[in-house]
Order: structure tokens, then C-alpha cells, then sequence
């Protein structure tokens, strides 16, 4: 939806750190994912596009933009599900500007988001009694470092920290994790979000790599002290 111009706005709005702060974090929670703005920022630093300095600060600004999805996810997002899956449908389907059908896929894909969290909390409700099952979430806010190691593993594995955030959300909710657990995890999801960054900077310039091992740094350090 927003590649065409964001290439003359990406030049023009990050030509001081404040503006490529704001823009990462606007962009970010237009588009729900910091994976995708870090590979687009890897990829036009590798192009030569925008340098180092505007790698930085976007990237510092997906950090923040990327927690919009999880605020939406702490609403009760189930009711909204099925009318975005509609109106996403019906956008796809029946108009014919490319434009308008990307639209209609982002908004099918955060009905599919939405609903399919609704349904995971459903079957998760039973494992709240499961004293197995609550000693181990006991122990990620026991063991704050395991908590992290965890969240990490989970998002690098399904490359999308928003989607572990929602599964962590999920279970605060049905009282399977208490706060502290909560916390560990998702700061977790935020250091394995860094691995598709990553992959995107392999085998690319000096730029691009040094962006995404700033982004890993920002992420691990940030958790860390938190």
C-alpha cells in the first residue's frame, strides 16, 4: 500500500533523528509490523537510499510503533474480528484498483489476526487449572532470564513478535501467566523479533548489516535493563 512513496518521504522525513523517530513509529503502526519497516529500512540502506544515522533512528521508532498492535490485542479485538474480515473481503473482492485490494488484505489479515486470538484463548481457558501447566508459567516470572530466553525462542521461530505478544496477552487474560511471567515473555518476544532483521542483512553492504546489529543491540540491551 505505502511502497510507492515511501521512498520520497523516507529521504525527506528522516533528515533529522526526531523526524526518522516519529516516522519509524508512524509507519509501523500503520503497517502492524516492525519486521516488515526493519527489512524495508535494510533494503533501502543496502540500495544506498538512506544512511546509517536514518537506519538507526527508524528502527528505534519501529520499537515503539510495533506496540500499538499489542495495545489493540489488550481491547477485546474479537468483537471487530469478523465485521474487518467483511469489509476486507469485500474490498478485495469487489474493487478492481490494486491499491484498495492491499487494503483489503491487511484488514482481512488483522480480522484473521483478531479472531484467531479469540479462538486460541477459548481452548487456552482450561489450561489455567492444569497444575503442570501453571507451575511452568510460574517459572518464567521465578526465573525473569528463562522468561526472556523463551519469548525470544517462541518469536524467532514464528518471526513475528506481535503474534507471541498476542498469544501472551491471551493467556494474561484467561489467568494462565501471571504479570511478572507476562513481562519476562514479552520482553522476550522483543530481542527474537530481531532475527528477521538479520536475514534480511545477509550477504548485503556494510549499512545494512550495521543497521540490523543495531537493531539487535537496541532490543537486547533495552530488555536487559528493563
Amino acid at each position: 500500500v505505502s511502497s510507492d512513496k515511501l521512498k520520497i518521504l523516507m529521504d525527506f522525513l528522516t533528515k533529522n533523528k526526531v523526524m526518522g523517530l516519529l516516522f519509524g513509529a508512524g509507519v509501523t503502526s500503520i503497517l502492524q509490523s516492525s519486521s516488515a519497516t526493519t527489512v524495508l529500512v535494510v533494503g533501502f540502506a543496502n540500495a544506498g537510499i538512506i544512511g546509517l544515522t536514518q537506519c538507526i533512528s527508524i528502527i528505534f521508532g519501529a520499537n515503539i510503533g510495533t506496540t500499538i498492535t499489542a495495545q489493540i490485542m489488550a481491547f477485546k479485538t474479537s468483537n471487530i474480528a469478523i465485521p474487518l474480515i467483511g469489509f476486507g473481503s469485500v474490498l478485495y473482492l469487489f474493487t478492481k484498483e490494486k491499491k484498495y485490494k492491499n487494503i483489503g488484505e491487511v484488514l482481512v489479515g488483522l480480522g484473521l489476526l483478531f479472531f484467531g486470538l479469540s479462538l486460541l484463548g477459548g481452548y487456552l481457558k482450561p489450561f489455567k487449572d492444569n497444575p503442570m501447566f501453571l507451575e511452568m508459567m510460574t517459572n518464567f516470572g521465578k526465573y525473569p532470564m528463562l522468561g526472556l530466553l523463551v519469548g525470544a525462542i517462541i518469536t524467532a521461530i514464528v518471526q513475528s513478535s506481535s503474534a507471541s505478544t498476542g498469544m501472551i496477552i491471551t493467556l494474561a487474560a484467561v489467568g494462565a501467566l501471571d504479570f511478572q511471567a507476562a513481562f519476562c515473555l514479552a520482553l522476550g518476544t522483543n530481542i527474537g523479533t530481531t532475527i528477521t532483521a538479520q536475514i534480511a542483512a545477509f550477504r548485503t553492504n556494510v549499512v545494512a548489516r550495521r543497521a540490523a546489529v543495531a537493531h539487535t543491540l537496541f532490543n537486547v540491551v533495552g530488555s536487559l535493563y528493563m
